[in-house]
């Protein structure tokens, strides 16, 4: 039996270069924030599992670095998810979510039931934001 031409070998459907690297710029561009519902530890990470920013506030310090470690973790990769699922989205799939395990610790996502990160955005409009609200752009100590 020969394969079609829009099929790999394997049978599975062929894909041109210009629409693996679509996705992949779609992948770098997409970005989301989670954060534990108390607010200390917040990360905001793309589609493609990139760490573009995380924080500690000072209540998190007090709390036992294994625990922050393991929260600053698992956001990550809800945070990841959640950019993940809008790239999925915005090519016409079913969110690819699922329930996540979550290691306990800090008042993380898991533990509250609660949404932990808002919507996913494009990184170039969350770049424009950062800088608009730069330290440096508004501090008046030039």
């Amino acid at each position: 039996m020969r394969s079609s031409k829009n099929t790999a070998a394997g049978g599975s459907p062929r894909v041109s270069g210009e629409a693996v690297e679509a996705v992949q710029a779609m992948l770098a561009q997409k970005v989301a924030v989670a954060a534990s519902p108390d607010g200390s530890v917040s990360v905001r990470v793309g589609a493609d599992g990139k760490v573009h920013r995380w924080a500690v506030t000072d209540r998190a310090r007090t709390a036992p670095p294994q625990q922050v470690v393991a929260t600053v973790l698992e956001l990550i990769e809800e945070a990841r998810r959640a950019a993940y699922d809008a790239v999925r989205a915005d090519l016409g799939h079913k969110a690819a979510s699922e329930p996540s395990s979550s290691p306990g610790g800090l008042a993380s996502a898991g533990s509250s039931g609660g949404s932990a990160f808002t919507d996913a955005v494009d990184y170039d409009d969350w770049q424009r934001e950062q800088k608009l609200n730069s330290p440096l752009r508004n501090s008046t100590n030039w």
